[in-house]
């Protein structure tokens, strides 16, 4: 399976919402998550997700960045892996 998905912060008229000045904006440009079947050598059926994100947060300086995009990315397995424990 495959789900492709993206942000839109623009009004009916294509136009960005641009009331709230003393707010920083973050796109969401693309994100994909690939979910496949994969059977170990045992036998069993296990599930590899793979999520690719492309976002834009022009407020946040990269190195920030780049340390919160991993902590974000790791809870959100983690998450995931949650919902699947109960």
């Amino acid at each position: 399976f495959i789900t492709v998905g993206r942000s839109i912060w623009e009004t009916s008229e294509g136009t960005s919402d641009g009331a709230e000045e003393n707010t920083t904006r973050c796109d969401l440009l693309l994100s994909v998550n690939l979910i496949r079947e994969v059977v170990v050598d045992n036998g069993e059926s296990w599930c590899e997700l793979t999520t690719v994100t492309h976002a834009v947060s022009p407020g946040i300086p990269i190195f920030v960045g780049k340390q919160l995009g991993l902590t974000a990315a790791e809870n959100y397995v983690k998450d995931i892996r949650k919902l699947f424990e109960k």
